[in-house]
């Protein structure tokens, strides 16, 4: 259980929470180590409508280099900072592992673009994507141009079927591209 008390950080009032280690020192003491506090919100445990409750703070060391880099994709990806930037980076690395198992249940796309005048290629494309209609959840075709398409199946499944069926669309003789695009169901983010 965390405690609320005001500490003064660059002639600033700051809320913080305490974990337990510190919040026996400071009630030993009457004073904390405001570099062991963890933020929390000025009204309770929220800040700006996010519910900190559940958040615990840790520290990354790194080259300043890589800092700066990770600084400046922030910026350019519009991330209000750097905890919800790295988050992402988590999430995405999760996702990636997801996909790796081959059993975790995973969403996507799978686009593919190719000349529709090939002969027998959209009843081929067609045939496998009726043959897996349990994976496929939707499709959009869009005519890019007098011979080509493109197609967009949005995929729910086994990581290893998803996969295997967007082989075999992509390695389709006519598909001129393809690219599986993966995804979480969500299920197990936070």
């Amino acid at each position: 259980m965390n405690i609320a008390c005001y500490y003064y950080n660059y002639s600033m009032l700051t809320l913080v929470s305490l974990p337990a280690e510190v919040r026996q020192n400071f009630q030993r003491s009457g004073r904390i180590n405001a570099s062991a506090a963890l933020p929390c919100a000025i009204m309770g445990n929220k800040l700006g409508g996010t519910d900190l409750s559940g958040l615990i703070r840790f520290g990354i060391s790194m080259e300043k280099e890589l800092l700066q880099r990770l600084d400046q994709e922030i910026v350019k990806r519009g991330y209000p900072n750097r905890s919800e930037a790295i988050r992402n980076l988590i999430r995405n690395q999760l996702v990636e592992i997801d996909w790796s198992r081959g059993d975790e249940e995973v969403a996507g796309t799978i686009t593919i673009i190719y000349n529709h005048h090939v002969k027998g290629l959209s009843d081929l494309l067609l045939e496998l994507q009726h043959r897996h209609h349990g994976m496929i959840v939707s499709v959009m075709h869009v005519h890019l141009e007098h011979e080509h398409c493109l197609e967009v199946m949005v995929i729910k499944g086994k990581a290893a079927e998803a996969r295997d069926l967007a082989d075999r669309l992509i390695g389709v003789k006519g598909v001129k591209h393809g690219k599986l695009t993966i995804s979480s169901t969500g299920a197990g983010l936070k």
